[in-house]
């Protein structure tokens, strides 16, 4: 009625396909919507118009152009980034955004389909992990914890105050059809003995995580150790690392700190590898090659900004526009402290090897840091976030080798743990 009106709030967010160049500017195409609707609500409702709200609005609508049609949508969940999973109270300055991690953890093998198993035959160790994030959405993942259910959902068990979504508050909404969607995704949570370690110098960035597990109900999953990644042993074994160490700068151009977490912060758009500002040489391995865009379109939202939204992989909602500035632009310094912390993490990754090896993704956006790692990369992922070009690289870790002398007196060299119980020489 004429007196919620102005109680209420809307938003029109737009994309176009293949249009004419008179309605191409997509924050214009949202923005003659919006007016349109003003207009119309106010004569129908005595001058009276709802107000404009771009964060959280009553009533998302997303407007579509292709060629010569139009379709203008309600959106279930407003237009607030969808890789929020809820967790989160305070953000550390480089935290990894989420859906960027999940989508390196899914590329990494974890999840439905992956080759690396949700039990407790794998420990996740993340050994340089700022606040946590590839750690929490490990272990949402191996809980099969569908990625806004800590956000919509009413699990008493976690420390994770629910919101009601937009559509809780439309003519139409139905509670009973809307609470068998969230028991649909809450039934299909699974217990998970997966044993996370998490490890990071700074206090700070610790407490993040801790906070962050505890909030999602997962702390049973991890361990937490603060120390430099030189010292760092891990508690268990390791079978997968994961880790996005330091390389020189934010995505914001400020410079990077020795911790872990290089800030990475927006969408995960996969790209072929030869690109300029990284040659294969930079990493070895071979290249991933493959596109995995999604639904393509550039974006806005009527009266705040341009957003030329994608589809993350995970189905965690859509990610943040991609800068075509600077594309492939590195730092031009790397600080020696930074090549150190590179270093150290090497040593870590030769030293946690077990008797069969394990398997090490590294998260990087400056390309002479690797060679730091002194490791031939066995694979890798390319992504451009916020105008940088990224590198996931897979490592294929061995054991450290020794020396011995076989029953024919021979030299033999073998990794530590498969020769004799008494080796003649060192690593």
């Amino acid at each position: 009625g004429a007196e919620s009106v102005e109680l209420c709030t809307f938003a029109v967010d737009a994309t176009v396909g293949n249009v004419d160049r008179s309605i191409c500017n997509t924050h214009w195409t949202a923005l003659e919507v919006k007016n349109a609707l003003v207009d119309a609500m106010r004569e129908d409702h005595k001058g009276l118009r709802p107000s404009v709200d771009t964060e959280d609005p009553h009533l998302p609508l997303q407007l579509h152009v292709h060629e010569d049609r139009a379709w203008l949508f309600r959106c279930l969940s407003p237009f607030g980034s969808l890789h929020r999973r809820g967790y989160r109270e305070a953000m550390h300055v480089a935290v990894l955004r989420e859906n960027v991690a999940a989508g390196l953890l899914l590329e990494a093998g974890l999840g439905p389909g992956g080759h690396v198993p949700s039990d407790g035959s794998t420990v996740l160790c993340d050994p340089m992990c700022g606040s946590g994030t590839l750690g929490i959405e490990a272990a949402l993942i191996a809980t099969n914890t569908a990625p806004g259910l800590l956000r919509w959902g009413r699990d008493p068990t976690r420390g994770v105050q629910a919101l009601d979504p937009p559509l809780c508050c439309w003519p139409d909404y139905d509670p009973a059809e809307w609470n068998a969607v969230l028991a649909e995704a809450e039934s299909a949570i699974v217990a998970s003995d997966m044993h996370i370690e998490l490890n990071d110098r700074h206090e700070g960035a610790l407490a993040l995580a801790r906070d962050a597990f505890e909030r999602a109900g997962l702390a049973h999953m991890a361990s937490f150790t603060r120390g430099d990644v030189a010292e760092f042993v891990p508690a268990h074994q390791p079978t997968l690392v994961v880790t996005n160490p330091p390389w020189g700068r934010r995505l914001g151009g400020a410079q990077d700190g020795p911790s872990g977490g290089g800030g990475v912060g927006a969408g995960l758009p996969w790209q072929d590898d030869r690109r300029e500002g990284f040659d294969d040489d930079d990493f070895g391995g071979r290249s991933m090659g493959a596109a995995r865009d999604g639904p393509r379109g550039r974006g806005s939202r009527a009266g705040v900004r341009d957003s030329g939204d994608r589809w993350d992989r995970r189905g965690g909602g859509h990610s943040a526009a991609r800068s075509r500035a600077g594309r492939g632009s590195q730092s031009p310094a790397v600080a020696p402290e930074t090549e150190l912390a590179w270093q150290d993490l090497g040593r870590f990754l030769k030293a946690s090897a077990g008797p069969e090896g394990l398997d090490a993704w590294v998260l990087s956006g400056e390309s002479s840091l690797t060679k730091n790692l002194r490791m031939r990369a066995d694979r890798k992922a390319v992504l451009e976030v916020g105008g940088v070009d990224l590198r996931w690289i897979k490592y294929h870790v061995l054991p450290p080798k020794r020396e011995w002398l076989d029953a024919d007196g021979r030299r033999t060299f073998d990794a530590v743990g498969a020769g004799p119980s008494s080796p003649r020489g060192g690593d």
